[in-house]
């Protein structure tokens, strides 16, 4: 495959063709010309990422320290930071240009301090030595960008390699005791093995038509021996939230 540029290619929102829309009372850049209309539709309609933003508005404490892979423009990042403060969301994407452009979403809303990195978080079972970076696939729709271009890849228009960012190391050095996880398939990989100790939430976006539903199985069995409860009343729709209950 030809590499190719990112789609984002502005490190912010000067000098982009976009409009500003209100989801969930935060200010957001929406690029028109380069984010995929599927995405400006469901931001227009209030409906994206509606269920993660109803989860972390429910569950999350404002003692919570929380790690998020998967920031995309940074809406949830945000939703977060709201309970929590800005300070005590850190949040990982592969995709350097859209976390541009999430920086620049958390500085028009007054939450700069959110620790924003462009790379990619493995436990510590799944880092290879020797290698800080892997490759990653930049898709039309910057929510399906992911690890594996897979057999279906007519929406992949580049391929970057990125840095990898130890599960573990970072639990640690930001406190957390909250993930929150939306990575397109990469959740399967992220909790086979990770120590999770710290951690008493996890929310989780599934993909199970890029992993398939025997490694989405799997995945829950695993958190559920690791000493997590499912809630099944706020799962479902492929988003699922797991705690530990005292």
């Amino acid at each position: 495959m030809t590499t190719m540029p990112p789609i984002l290619t502005q490190p912010a929102h000067v000098g982009r063709s976009g409009e500003m829309l209100n989801l969930g009372g935060f200010q957001l850049f929406v690029d028109t010309l380069n984010y995929d209309p599927a995405i400006i539709t469901a931001l227009r309609q209030q409906s994206y990422e509606s269920n993660e933003f109803r989860l972390v508005k429910k569950w999350l404490q404002p003692t919570d320290r929380v790690i998020e892979g998967g920031t995309a423009i940074g809406v949830i990042s945000m939703a977060a930071a709201s309970i929590v403060g800005a300070p005590h969301v850190m949040t990982f994407d592969a995709n350097p240009a859209i976390v541009a452009d999430a920086q620049a979403n958390f500085a028009n809303n007054g939450l700069s301090g959110i620790q924003a990195r462009a790379g990619i978080l493995k436990n510590r079972q799944h880092i290879e030595a020797n290698n800080p970076a892997v490759d990653f696939f930049i898709s039309r729709e910057f929510w399906r960008s992911r690890l594996s271009q897979g057999e279906d890849h007519a929406d992949i228009v580049a391929k970057i390699s990125v840095s990898v960012f130890c599960l573990e190391d970072e639990i640690a050095r930001h406190n957390a005791n909250v993930i929150i996880c939306d990575i397109e398939g990469g959740e399967v990989d992220l909790f086979d093995g990770a120590d999770l100790s710290a951690i008493r939430l996890i929310i989780v976006e599934t993909h199970d038509w890029l992993t398939g539903l025997p490694a989405v199985d799997a995945l829950v069995r695993r958190l559920v021996f690791a000493g997590f409860t499912i809630d099944v009343r706020d799962s479902g729709n492929n988003v699922a939230v797991f705690r530990r209950v005292a």
